[in-house]
């Protein structure tokens, strides 16, 4: 129904003044048949002309034409008077101006495209000027390209603002390159608000190839016959524009804050002063800060004040007699803040939380710290929450080779039964095998847990005690007689990380064994305990991850037909299987599949699917078609794998 009230309106008044035409021209048709006076005809000439004015007059009505542009737009009549201020402004189309605006921005601030000789410069009041190129080197010119994006208005005041001249008859601005690394044809708008006839709308634009946003409002005004153009340059909301230069500075700031605050800020000559409070020692605030009013404000250049208040709080700082005090300490840190890279990775309406890794002195090492962020009007982006220890995002690459090479040492230790003192070390027979007691230091399991633990987590140490065999006889920890030691020189070991996965970080460790060449890998994973560190959470065990081309049982076949001796080669000990007798008789064979079937901590088994086509004399175990063999496979080197058997059976 909607569609034919929209066909039928604009033609209503057309048809009302055709048949109000027809009636009145019949009329006039039978008064001239009739005998008429001159009075008569001069009456009815003013009538023509009323009726004549009267259609002319109905023609021009607003209606009629609002009706016609209605036509023209497919709307209906009565809604085109205010078409122009219900007209929606689509995100759309605010990105797209917005886009348009910034290439235009460029492409001016660059002096816009010159044709070869075109380019000239002069000197005027101490600076050097370039002309515009000749496509918008006049006023006229200029205002038309940039009004593609720009209401006048905001034309002119661009012009102004970016010091746009006019110098003997043609425009020219101070030598600079324009570009920027903002790429608005990828950016995203959000609708704000509208105050009376603009349109406010938050942009989000992308930086360069970086994972940064710098975000913008942009206001926008609709213009008679051109449409929607921007009022106003774009300009960073004060609301989202913070960034990782703003996020590390503040968090230097508040570091240095920090510091200045706890050791007592600085003292003048005989203003340190110190007094007895609940037994314990405490010294006034220097005066810059020695009040709560005074102390707030200072921490709140980049703390919110909520955060200033927590900050009191926390570090102990009471009111004694009028002024400020704390517990004598020393502060100090070797963070360095102001050289820390910060990354966002939690970005909420009101809150955005940055991770800031800090160098640590002048060594190598760096921590990670998240630190909360918060916008107060009228004052800016605040850091709402104390920087908190972010240690699974650390690199604790030189960490994981010394927990893993003390851990060495301490298993070592254990299973040599400690460091007995002289006289200490005793034996005694329990269910037919000869026990000893361990070394007086760890000969309870509250002490060996100690040990353990300056290692290994709680968990850890538990099943290593378990897992080692020791025993409680005699309210003592005994263990059975035998050696211990390794050829692993895990100090000299490498670390590579692996992978996080929730609280535990998996690091790949290469440890040369003893003199030699050869080198054994393990895996090590490492979770970290509050108020202590890290911690092996897991006994080292050997990396069995095989890289499907570097499989020995793979090698094995891929080569058995082609070059019998690579095959041989695969073995740990070449001669425990007979290649050559194997393959005889075999005239073709195909890889179907390579699969671990079991492993434990020091090897792996693998099931080989393989097709044979077998020669009519074969004498072997294989059958035409498909067969499989099982190989254990064990790590023999970094990266370094060998087949420790072969067999129709499984192994393991």
């Amino acid at each position: 129904m909607q569609g034919s009230v929209f066909l039928i309106t604009p033609f209503f008044p057309i048809f009302f003044i055709y048949y109000f035409l027809l009636v009145t021209s019949s009329f006039y048709a039978r008064l001239r048949s009739e005998d008429q006076t001159l009075e008569e005809k001069n009456t009815m000439n003013a009538k023509k002309l009323m009726i004549a004015g009267l259609a002319v007059t109905l023609l021009n009505t607003p209606f009629l034409q609002n009706a016609d542009t209605a036509f023209a737009k497919g709307q209906p009549a009565s809604k085109t008077q205010t078409a122009h201020y219900k007209y929606e402004l689509s995100s759309k189309q605010a990105m797209q101006v917005a886009a348009l605006f910034a290439k235009s921005a460029s492409y001016v601030q660059a002096g816009g495209s010159y044709k070869t000789g075109e380019y000239k410069t002069f000197s005027y009041k101490g600076k050097t000027y370039r002309y515009l190129s000749s496509a918008i080197d006049t006023k006229k010119e200029l205002m038309a390209y940039l009004q593609k994006s720009l209401t006048s208005a905001a034309a002119e005041q661009f012009i102004k603002a970016h010091g746009i001249i006019s110098y003997k008859g043609k425009l020219a601005q101070v030598k600079a390159d324009g570009g920027s690394l903002l790429q608005w044809n990828k950016a995203t708008a959000e609708y704000v608000k509208t105050n009376k006839n603009t349109k406010i709308y938050r942009v989000t634009v992308p930086v360069g190839d970086t994972k940064e946003k710098a975000i913008y409002l942009v206001e926008y005004q609709y213009a008679a016959k051109v449409g929607w153009r921007i009022s106003k340059e774009p300009y960073k909301d004060p609301y989202t524009a913070i960034n990782s230069k703003l996020a590390t500075d503040l968090a230097s700031i508040f570091a240095r804050s920090a510091s200045y605050v706890q050791v007592g800020g600085h003292h003048g000559p005989g203003e340190y002063k110190t007094f007895r409070y609940k037994a314990k020692t405490y010294r006034y605030l220097s005066k810059p800060i020695d009040t709560k009013k005074e102390l707030l404000s200072y921490l709140q250049k980049s703390l919110t004040q909520s955060a200033a208040e927590q900050f009191i709080k926390s570090r102990g700082i009471i009111e004694y007699k009028g002024k400020l005090a704390q517990i004598e300490a020393d502060g100090g840190s070797m963070l360095q803040w102001a050289k820390a890279a910060a990354e966002m990775v939690k970005d909420d309406k009101n809150k955005k939380i940055y991770r800031l890794i800090v160098p640590v002195g002048e060594t190598n090492e760096k921590e990670a710290y998240l630190v909360e962020y918060q916008y107060a009007d009228n004052i800016g982006w605040k850091i709402s929450k104390e920087p908190t220890r972010d240690h699974y995002s650390e690199n604790i690459s030189n960490q994981a080779v010394y927990r893993a090479a003390e851990f060495a040492k301490a298993s070592s230790y254990v299973q040599a039964g400690g460091a007995h003192k002289p006289g200490e070390y005793k034996t005694f027979v329990y269910n037919g095998k000869t026990y000893r007691y361990l070394s007086g230091d760890i000969d309870s399991k509250k002490e060996l847990m100690v040990y353990l633990m300056n290692t290994l987590t709680y968990s850890a140490a538990e099943q290593f005690f378990k897992k080692s065999g020791i025993i409680e006889y005699n309210g003592k920890l005994a263990q059975l007689e035998a050696d211990g030691g390794s050829l692993l020189q895990w100090n000299k070991a490498t670390a590579a990380l692996m992978k996080t996965e929730k609280n535990t970080k998996f690091y790949r460790l290469t440890v040369p064994v003893g003199e030699t060449s050869e080198k054994a890998v393990f895996i090590v994973e490492y979770q970290y305990v509050n108020n202590i560190g890290w911690r092996i959470s897991k006994e080292p065990y050997r990396d069995l991850d095989i890289p499907g081309n570097m499989n020995p049982a793979f090698i094995f076949f891929k080569y058995l037909l082609v070059n019998s001796k690579v095959s041989q080669e695969q073995f740990i000990y070449p001669d425990s299987f007979n290649v050559e007798q194997f393959k005889k008789g075999i005239k073709k064979l195909e890889i179907r599949e390579v699969k671990e079937r079991t492993r434990n901590s020091l090897q792996a088994e693998y099931t080989a699917t393989f097709y044979v086509e077998l020669e009519s004399g074969y004498k072997g175990t294989l059958k035409n078609g498909n067969n499989q063999m099982f190989f254990v496979i064990q790590p023999t080197g970094e990266m370094v794998f060998k087949i420790a058997a072969a067999k129709d059976m499984p192994s393991l």
